[in-house]
């Protein structure tokens, strides 16, 4: 009898995991965790690199508004995509100067409200803990997670932590603000990722309007809450740079500095950080190429979604701008 309502039990058991797993397929496809254990993947490859080879850091856009895979078909190597979405790219210039030996070309993304910050920012410390110790401190349990759930983690809808999990649904349900006190931000999915971290806009994303709106509206919270005064540590955060970027290049390797297209609040607030006393001075102070989408009729004129990020389409045209200049400019072959 107790062997009956243990089998009935499990019957039950797997009849709702179905339904649920049908039900998330019905609206969205599975997809990789874009986590740490999938960031120390990559990280792990690192050693294995030569100086012919490219890796990608930054914050979203580095991310986001380069193809990997396009540029592997391009030049016959894969980009190692290191960059992290919402995060100051100094903390992960610093583990690959200090802790590996890669000499090859390093793509930097400057996304401005984040690159230019210190490396005791909050954001920063945030950084090297989510990625860098991680990296460095990740256990054997966590190591077998990841090897044991890597196999599930594109194929069933219901296990993406992020968006489908029973904790994550939960933790989304909307309740109205009340007097000065709201509640979590709803982030519309914009992005699918593969096991390399390559990035890509969902096909969804890319023609709702309503997304598109959504995020829009983050974008503009973002920039008309309290903001950060650069000013303040300038020198500190383009020193940084400047000292961990020689060290880079006394053994060889190359650095150039990538600022894609924004259009929106992003442009009309982009004199809040001059590109004088930034980005002109960053290149200057790093003796570093450089690729503004100011400077290039060819990219100039994109229009993403949401402001911020390359549909696919516009994804694969500056990764096809990029490959060329580079090549053109010698920084990787033909």
């Amino acid at each position: 009898m107790k062997y009956t309502n243990l089998l009935f039990a499990l019957l039950i058991g797997f009849i709702l995991l179905v339904g649920y797993e049908l039900y998330f397929r019905s609206i969205d496809n599975p997809r990789y965790d874009d986590n740490e254990d999938l960031w120390a993947d990559q990280r792990r490859r690192l050693d294995d690199l030569d100086e012919d080879d490219v890796v990608v850091i930054g914050s979203s856009r580095a991310h986001q508004d380069i193809n990997i895979h396009l540029w592997d078909s391009l030049t016959g190597r894969r980009p190692l995509q290191l960059a992290l979405p919402g995060s100051p790219p100094y903390p992960i210039l610093e583990d690959i100067v200090d802790n590996s030996q890669y000499n090859g070309l390093l793509i930097i993304g400057v996304a401005p409200g984040l690159f230019f910050m210190p490396a005791n920012h909050p954001q920063s410390l945030e950084v090297y803990q989510k990625s860098v110790d991680y990296y460095n401190k990740q256990t054997y349990a966590q190591k077998l997670n990841h090897i044991l759930y890597k196999p599930f983690d594109h194929k069933l809808a219901y296990v993406n932590n992020e968006d489908y999990s029973l904790r994550s649904l939960l933790e989304s349900i909307q309740f109205g603000n009340r007097d000065s006190v709201r509640g979590p931000l709803e982030w519309p999915h914009m992005i699918d990722v593969d096991e390399y971290r390559n990035s890509s806009m969902t096909d969804q994303f890319e023609v709702d309007t309503v997304l598109q709106n959504m995020q829009k509206n983050i974008w503009s919270m973002f920039a008309n809450g309290p903001q950060y005064n650069y000013d303040s540590t300038r020198e500190e955060a383009i020193d940084q740079y400047v000292r961990k970027i020689k060290i880079f290049k006394d053994r060889g390797g190359k650095v150039v500095f990538i600022r894609p297209t924004v259009t929106g609040i992003y442009y009309e607030n982009r004199n809040m950080i001059p590109r004088e006393k930034y980005w002109d001075e960053l290149l200057k102070r790093t003796e570093s190429r450089g690729y503004h989408f100011l400077d290039h009729e060819e990219i100039k004129d994109f229009d993403p979604p949401e402001w911020s990020h390359f549909n696919k389409k516009e994804r694969d045209l500056f990764t096809q701008f990029l490959v060329r200049k580079l090549q053109e400019d010698g920084l990787i072959k033909d």
